[in-house]
Parts: C-alpha cells; sequence; structure tokens
C-alpha cells in the first residue's frame, strides 16, 4: 500500500507535468503575458481563443491533459493488478 509520502510525492510530480504542460502551451501564453503586463484586451484574448491556432493549442492541451490522468489510472490499475496476482 502506498504511503501518505509517496502519494505526495506523486502528486507534486503531476502537478509539476501539468503546469509544464499548461504554462508552455502557446495560446496560454500569449494570454498569460499580456495580463501579467497589465494589457487586458478582453476582444484580443477571445479573438486568440477562437482562432484555429489558438483551438488547436487547447485541443492538445486538453488531450495532454486526459491523456495524464488516463496514464495515472493505469498505473494505479496496473499496480493493484500486480498485487491481486501475487
Amino acid at each position: 500500500m502506498k504511503t501518505f509520502q509517496q502519494f505526495k510525492e506523486d502528486a507534486e510530480k503531476m502537478n509539476a507535468f501539468m503546469k509544464n504542460a499548461f504554462m508552455n502551451n502557446r495560446t496560454i501564453k500569449s494570454i498569460t503575458s499580456d495580463l501579467k503586463s497589465g494589457n487586458i484586451n478582453i476582444n484580443k484574448i477571445k479573438d486568440t481563443v477562437q482562432s484555429k491556432r489558438g483551438q488547436k493549442d487547447l485541443n492538445k492541451l486538453k488531450t495532454t491533459g486526459l491523456n495524464t490522468l488516463i496514464d495515472v489510472g493505469q498505473s494505479y490499475l496496473n499496480r493493484a493488478k500486480k498485487n491481486v496476482n501475487r
């Protein structure tokens, strides 16, 4: 059985991975850089998100997130299967 510390370490690794994937996305970078500089232009953000490139980037981000969750779930299932078949 996994200890709390092991679970915490896994969660931190997952958090770092997702943050990296999220913040390295071109569309997200475009939006956050404007916001950090104080340039809040809702129409530009809307246009960025609705553009073909924006849609492609956001879909890629969604796919990455879902695949990561599936991989984590599969690793838990594999460990459970291994324990059952001892």
